[in-house]
């Protein structure tokens, strides 16, 4: 084939594989070429088995259009992508398929003559087993710099005996099949750039394991630069490396500090007993201390390099790959640089998160030195049909290893465009070989999280949502694991999500930066079918008093009103008509404390998936506010009445014609217009989803004057003197005020200074009291210097809520330091007389027993153990062997007239307790199709 018509098939290819065609009339429209000219070259493809045609679509005039996927021929390759020990191989298929996959032994060290033949066994193991005669081409990767032309490794460092030996030759002669080499680097960037948006065309994808590599894309295209070398930064000199030797042969380079090998090293040196960058992944996985250290620190090397690459290439991405790159230490420590050290031209849209495929990525793509991609990759040759593999390899792994065919995920694209996307037909308008097409399901997760008290004077920025960007959303949650039925139901992508510990009020700037990246990031994404948005529903920002809601409106600007979303929320979220609006499907917890949290977002990524497979209507939305505004402490479904009343949220969500159905309590310590209880039933049945809502809200609005604290409740003195009193051990008690999973700033000290007063626990051989916890950052670093023994005096506490009480001054003995804890950073535990007072660089609720036995403490031998907590979370509330929650101001203060509500709608209960009953009939809330003309009353 000419490079004219070459350069024709790979335009189809991409357009085919992009989505934004799916037959010969599309493709002809968008390429401008004459319908014989396309005709012709899908012919080609189409008997090279490269484009496969399903069934018709139907046409409002004219014969019915061929429907185009890619793939469908029987041929497929053989991958493998060769580590230090390991080698990562499969099989790659037309489509994208990347199956039987297997990690086996390769020792690189041995040599090529002595480690390819056992590899070539297993790649002919492979071949033997999908059919020798359809086996098209072998693929490596390798980890050193490659000459591509010649085929072969130059230059290796710690690869003894690989250098200029003509690998692609040998494996050629045993194979009798094309076969492309490829560095490890470069192949990671080609496959990852294949699952990106088509709009980030310039990338550095870094890999990041015993040895550091970096690949680049430039244009949507492989650069390799003039002699194959572009990205070795592992060989860039570093001042924190001084004359350490390399094993390029030079000394200082940042791979002796921030490679797994460097780690290996410096971690034996300080006397742990690692072997490999396997073991300093366990030990920092583990958070051990000095492992979490020195990976933080190698994050810091790589950033700081990186930094000068990304300044003068202004990429649109960097990607972190490699087993470095699953610590979280690591990863984040290589960010925080690059927003360090780079002008913030470069950095205000710059994507930086990890490799979204994985082990997949080298392998998905060493085969494949030229095929077109979801973003136009290819390494710049003309694509070739027939010629060997070039073409057949444009095909292996399209749209990065997804195992559904690319027809089944484009079949209903339109390029005509709408809010940005290509126009979708309904899902009633296709018909394929007489049957419905199967609605291709690319499925979306994003959104942002936290319970924000408006009472307290604590501020939150975007770093306090520990956001997660691309397939890390995915993967954060357990039911969406490869293998779990509903990951394989449809097709997940992430967008952003964000949740935070409860605390005060988002800044408008923390708020505009993950808002736009998030809507940023669903719009670089493309098309897609169904949006999951998981939110908490109490988030209060700077200026809006309806976040959430907010948030979902500018999100429809972007996917557009027929893109169905399933919002998933914390029982303490806030339900407008407007948040309703804007959701088809809508649901919360039906417990707290919160045991059924997975269990709600499980439930509505199912609810959204089953809806957009079974192709039914959007279902009928029936709300109904509720004037209440009660404390969570006071809505337990522990006890009665919250017990029964949310017994009967599973009664109407199993009625015929329901889809699901929930209560919200609302956000008691927030003052904004929206704050209340409410009821939203949802369903297929405008009758049976309104007579539900209006069961539950009648419910709810009955019970109100029986609503109680879920423990008995008094003042701090009171509660501690019962706990001195009571024979069973440990008492528990709540300092309820400050509680930081509620919104309170953590660093109230009016409790702690009571404490600390009572002359019971003056002597180290009084009544052992445990008291968590108390923010200090200086304390802290003063502490952690002075080191486990030793006395100090250090200050603590008050910095953001000194309303109450001011810094505390205490004297105490060192006991236990804690580094790498994921909100409290670092934690100390000061004995205080007999009081073990738990100091945090950041605040941290305590919830669990390890947060207590990792820093050497027996709760369950304590006398008082005192938790800034409101009810207690279920592993303590079982360890507990009495409870009392006193009544501490702060700023989630559980006595709600005295915080001063003003701008809440009255009347409501409790605070007008008098009130006549309020209208609790159900309002249907119009589709997000179509306007929303009702008031938010």
């Amino acid at each position: 084939m000419t490079e004219k018509s070459g350069s024709l098939t790979r335009r189809i290819l991409e357009l085919l594989a992009s989505g934004q065609a799916s037959t010969r009339t599309e493709l002809s429209e968008l390429l401008g070429a004459a319908p014989s000219t396309v005709s012709f070259a899908v012919g080609k493809l189409l008997d090279y088995g490269l484009v496969t045609e399903e069934g018709t679509l139907s046409s409002n005039g004219g014969r019915p259009r061929k429907v185009l996927r890619l793939g469908g021929g029987d041929g497929y390759a053989v991958a493998a992508e060769l580590g230090g020990k390991h080698a990562h191989v499969g099989v790659v298929h037309p489509g994208g398929g990347l199956t039987d996959t297997s990690t086996v032994p390769f020792a690189t060290a041995d040599g090529p003559e002595a480690s390819l033949p056992g590899l070539v066994e297993t790649l002919q193991g492979l071949a033997d087993r999908h059919g020798p005669e359809l086996l098209r081409g072998v693929g490596l990767c390798l980890p050193g710099p490659v000459d591509v032309e010649p085929g072969l490794v130059t230059l290796p460092a710690r690869m003894p005996g690989w250098n200029r030996f003509p690998v692609r030759d040998w494996l050629q002669e045993r194979f009798g099949v094309p076969v492309a080499i490829e560095n490890d680097a470069n192949c990671m960037a080609v496959g990852e750039h294949s699952v990106r948006p088509a709009g980030q065309r310039q990338a550095i994808m870094v890999k990041a394991g015993t040895g550091i590599g970096a690949g680049v894309i430039a244009d949507g295209r492989l650069y390799r630069g003039g002699s194959g070398a572009a990205g070795e930064i592992t060989h860039v000199r570093v001042e924190a490396a001084h004359d350490i030797p390399c094993s390029c042969g030079n000394t200082g380079c940042l791979e002796t500090v921030a490679s797994g090998a460097a780690l290996v090293r410096i971690l034996r040196e300080r006397g742990l007993e690692v072997t490999s960058t396997e073991d300093v992944v366990r030990l920092a996985t583990d958070a051990d201390p000095e492992a979490t250290r020195a990976v933080r620190q190698a994050g810091r090397y790589l950033g700081m390099v990186l930094a000068a690459n990304v300044n003068f290439f202004n990429p649109d991405a960097v990607y972190l790959g490699g087993i470095l790159s699953t610590l979280e230490p690591f990863v984040a420590a290589v960010r925080s640089q690059l927003y360090e050290g780079c002008h913030p031209l470069v950095t205000e849209h710059l994507v930086i998160e990890r490799a979204g495929l994985g082990a997949d990525a080298g392998p998905v793509d060493d085969v494949d030195r030229g095929r077109p991609r979801q973003g136009g990759v290819d390494d710049g040759r003309p694509a070739q049909v027939p010629q060997p593999v070039d073409e057949f390899r444009g095909q292996l792994g399209v749209r990065g290893g997804r195992h559904r065919a690319a027809g089944q995920c484009l079949a209903d694209q339109r390029p005509a465009p709408v809010g940005g996307f290509p126009q979708r037909l309904s899902r009633r308008q296709e018909r394929v070989s007489g049957d419905d097409v199967l609605p291709a399901r690319w499925v979306e997760g994003g959104g942002l999280g936290i319970e924000s008290s408006t009472f307290s004077p604590a501020r939150t920025e975007a770093a306090a949502f520990h956001p997660s960007r691309g397939q890390d959303v995915v993967t954060r949650y357990p039911f969406l694991a490869p293998g779990e039925p509903l990951r394989e139901a449809a097709d997940w992508r992430g967008a952003l999500v964000g949740k935070a510990l409860p605390g005060g009020t988002v800044t408008a700037a923390a708020y505009a930066e993950l808002s736009t990246e998030l809507i940023d990031r669903l719009r670089d994404l493309g098309p897609i079918d169904g949006l999951w948005y998981d939110i908490h529903g109490a988030m209060t920002v700077e200026g809006l008093d309806d976040a959430e809601a907010d948030l979902l409106a500018r999100i429809r600007e972007v996917i557009g009103p027929d893109v169905l979303v399933s919002t998933s929320m914390d029982l303490h979220g806030n339900v407008s008509r407007p948040l309703v609006h804007h959701s088809d499907l809508i649901t919360c917890y039906r417990m707290a404390p919160h045991e059924d949290a997975l269990q709600t977002k499980e439930r509505a990524a199912r609810n959204l998936v089953d809806l957009l497979a079974s192709g039914a209507p959007r279902p009928v939305k029936a709300w109904v506010p509720v004037p209440v505004l009660l404390a969570g402490e006071q809505t337990s479904t522990r006890i009665e009445p919250a017990k029964s009343v949310y017994a009967a949220v599973e009664e109407v969500a199993s009625a015929e014609g329901v889809t699901d159905a929930a209560i919200w309590v609302g956000y008691a310590w927030a003052d904004e217009p929206r704050n209340r209880a409410a009821v939203v039933v949802t369903g297929p049945d405008e009758s049976a989803v309104a007579a539900g809502a209006e069961r539950l809200a009648r419910g709810f609005w009955d019970a109100r004057h029986d609503f109680a604290f879920v423990a008995p409740t008094g003042t701090l003195d009171d509660c501690l003197d019962e706990a001195l009193a009571a024979g069973a051990r440990p008492y528990f008690i709540s300092d309820t005020g400050d509680n930081p999973t509620a919104g309170g700033a953590g660093d109230v000290t009016w409790g702690l200074e009571r404490v600390l007063a009572r002359p019971e626990f003056k002597d180290p051989s009084g009544p052992a009291v445990i008291y968590a916890s108390l923010p200090g950052p200086s304390a802290v670093d003063t502490a952690v210097r002075a080191g486990v023994g030793a006395t100090v005096t250090v200050t603590a506490g008050a910095e953001v809520d000194d309303r109450h009480a001011g810094p505390l001054t205490m004297t105490g003995v060192v006991h236990s330091v804690r580094h790498g804890d994921r909100d409290a950073e670092t934690e100390v535990v000061l004995r205080v007389g007999s009081v073990q007072v738990i100091l945090t660089r950041l605040r941290k609720p305590y919830h669990l027993e390890r947060d207590f036995t990792e820093l050497d403490l027996d709760a369950r031998a304590a006398d008082v153990v005192i938790v800034k907590i409101g009810y207690l979370e279920p592993e303590l509330f079982a360890m507990a062997a009495d409870w009392k929650m006193a009544l501490t101001p702060g700023g989630v203060d559980q006595d709600l007239p005295r915080l001063g509500h003003h701008r809440i709608r009255r009347p409501m209960f409790p605070f007008d307790p008098a009130m006549h009953r309020p209208d609790l009939t159900a309002r249907i809330v119009a589709p997000a199709n179509r306007p929303l003309t009702d008031t938010d009353e």
